[in-house]
């Protein structure tokens, strides 16, 4: 097995590498940030811009847990750190909020949908007032979409602006889940909401349904220039939600469970399992399928067992690998040359605290390895991640060690292989030998019940060829040929005697009835007469 090839990138066409003028091109799945293309594998591993990316509180999450975008095409979305250590992003990073209706239990989400009616109750009775951005949303998931469209054309810059500011703070701030759910409970129940109807929305209108409904507060950013039906096909959830990939939904009709029974999936930059998009790139944190091409973020499918030993696809018979087994197709494709890949393409561009990461993904997907290749990766990661955690290593001195790693276990399987193949070879001439001897045996075996047979055979066929002349010779003995035939000439004469008789009784008869016709013919003239 040529451990180069990536395990995310074979699919796509990308698992085989390609040389021209002595550099390694291949193709690899571009998250949302490049819009779900197909890029070069360095774009896939190299981290965004020049320093990390941080979270920004207006961008909130949804069930897809939409939190991060992409610094180059959304710079004014995100925050950059100063650390020069922090080059890349990484799932525990970007643990955005799910669809806080999802993400609260049965009596939670209870208590969110009678929010907003208890705080009517209260406002009524003068115990609570609304502020007038919690009235001007209620009145945008309650109201009709001609009547608020119409509304919210009188209203004034500085009011939208505060209203988005604080629809962003309910969607990213926990103390404001309980009113955001039943903002979304109040839109859920709405019959009125279709295509037709949303188009007659304003825009900033359908900007506010789309953020409330989908729990992402980067639909309220001034620069996302998304069209109008573009908007309307988000709400629908027939367009990806990422902003930055926004593609039609299904994108195709792969055969895959997950895309055919999860309305709003989108296979080009969202995780099989959690169902969420980020923007990591450069990283271990996602895993894909060599057959659907399908994606998933390594810690979940950790969390599913998705990923763990299975046979080995290339390696000789009876041996194991690790491997990601896809949740939509069920494919099994192997993790060793992915994070091969990863690392000889990506590492020296990894800060510390990025590597240390990074690292604490290979020793958790390789921790269950039974195979010798993923072992000693577990093992080598594992003693990195330590060394480098207490500063016993230096970042560009782990990064040679990794790298020499991945070129000594190639030649180590090299030798194992030669080792086990002479070995077998041996095995195989003994078995051989011993499988010849216990053949020759059973041939002499069977040759002597052959024998035995054959004459055993003779003996009986002479006995009965004896006992047939026999009962010939009886039988013959026993016929009286010419008492038979002095018998056969006698019937024959009784016989022709017999016609002969029976002839004459014919012509006797023939006669006695024309004699009695003539009497009959004289009887009946004599009676005309008469009369």
């Amino acid at each position: 097995m040529v451990s180069g090839q990536s395990n995310a990138l074979r699919g796509r066409g990308s698992g085989y590498l390609k040389r021209y003028g002595g550099n390694a091109h291949k193709l690899t799945r571009q998250e949302n940030c490049g819009k779900g293309t197909i890029r070069s594998v360095h774009s896939r591993f190299r981290p965004i811009g020049d320093g990390g990316v941080a979270l920004s509180n207006h961008v909130g999450g949804t069930w897809f847990d939409n939190r991060v975008v992409d610094k180059e095409t959304c710079s004014d979305r995100i925050h950059r750190t100063t650390s020069s250590n922090n080059n890349s992003i990484f799932l525990s990073n970007l643990s955005a909020r799910p669809r806080v209706v999802d993400g609260l239990s049965r009596d939670s989400r209870k208590r969110g949908s009678g929010y907003l009616k208890r705080l009517e109750k209260r406002d009524e009775g003068g115990a609570y007032k609304f502020s007038r951005q919690q009235k001007i949303l209620r009145r945008i998931v309650s109201e009709p979409i001609p009547l608020m469209a119409q509304i919210m054309q009188q209203l004034d810059d500085e009011t939208v602006d505060t209203t988005k500011e604080y629809l962003r703070n309910l969607i990213t701030m926990p103390e404001g889940i309980y009113e955001f759910v039943s903002l979304q409970n109040r839109l859920d129940e709405r019959s009125d909401l279709t295509n037709q109807t949303l188009l007659n929305c304003h825009k900033i209108q359908l900007e506010f349904l789309v953020s409330i409904r989908t729990g992402l507060g980067s639909f309220l950013l001034e620069n996302t220039h998304l069209l109008t039906s573009e908007l309307v096909e988000i709400f629908l959830l027939e367009r990806c939600r990422n902003i930055n990939c926004r593609r039609i939904l299904p994108i195709e009709d792969r055969g895959c469970k997950i895309c055919s029974t999860k309305k709003g999936f989108c296979s080009e930059c969202m995780c099989l399992v959690c169902l969420k998009f980020d923007c990591a790139n450069n990283t271990c944190s996602w895993v894909g399928c060599d057959a659907c091409l399908h994606w998933c973020h390594a810690v979940c499918g950790i969390r599913r067992n998705l990923i763990k030993p299975g046979p080995s696809l290339k390696g000789p018979s009876g041996t194991t690998e690790m491997q990601f087994y896809c949740l939509g197709c069920g494919h099994a494709s192997e993790m060793f040359g992915f994070i091969k890949d990863v690392f000889i393409s990506c590492a020296n561009e990894w800060g510390e605290e990025t590597l240390i990461k990074e690292l604490d993904y290979v020793r958790k997907i390789f921790q269950g390895s039974e195979d010798f290749k993923g072992k000693e990766l577990h093992v080598k990661a594992d003693v990195l991640h330590t060394k480098l955690a207490t500063k016993m290593i230096s970042p560009s001195d782990a990064c040679n060690f990794i790298f020499q790693f991945f070129s000594a276990i190639k030649t180590i399987e090299d030798e194992r292989s030669v080792k086990r193949s002479k070995k077998d070879e041996v095995d195989g001439l003994g078995s051989i030998v011993r499988i010849k001897e216990l053949e020759a045996q059973l041939f002499q075996s069977r040759a002597a019940d052959a024998r035995g047979e054959a004459v055993s055979l003779r003996r009986l066929a002479r006995l009965e060829s004896k006992k047939l002349n026999e009962m010939y010779y009886e039988k013959l003995s026993k016929l009286r040929l010419q008492e038979t035939e002095e018998r056969r000439r006698k019937k024959l004469e009784e016989l022709k005697t017999l016609e002969n008789s029976h002839s004459c009784y014919c012509e006797m008869k023939m006669k006695l009835d024309t004699e009695v016709a003539c009497l009959l013919n004289k009887m009946e003239a004599v009676k005309r007469l008469l009369v």
